[in-house]
């Protein structure tokens, strides 16, 4: 049964092996729709990735500077120069 099956397998792939040209033809339509898509395709994946770091990063920076702000006011409102 093996070698039925190893027999079958290399006669599909001699086959596949010299097939001839397809003779195919694209229109020019087909492959600016085919550009299109592949060009939204990165797009799509180029901002996803974007989103996913710059959202993160955006709120780590507010915190940051919520913080120094913080800080700010806190120096501000214990600086001895008011009491004199």
């Amino acid at each position: 049964m093996e070698k039925l099956l190893l027999g079958h397998g290399v006669m599909a792939l001699l086959l596949l092996a010299v097939a001839g040209p397809a003779q195919a033809y694209l229109g020019p339509g087909g492959v600016i729709s085919g550009i299109g898509s592949f060009l939204a395709l990165i797009a799509a994946v180029i901002l996803a990735i974007i989103g996913f770091l710059w959202f993160p990063i955006k709120r780590l920076i507010k915190r940051k500077r919520g913080l120094q702000r913080t800080a700010d006011d806190m120096e501000k409102t214990s600086s001895p120069e008011e009491d004199s």
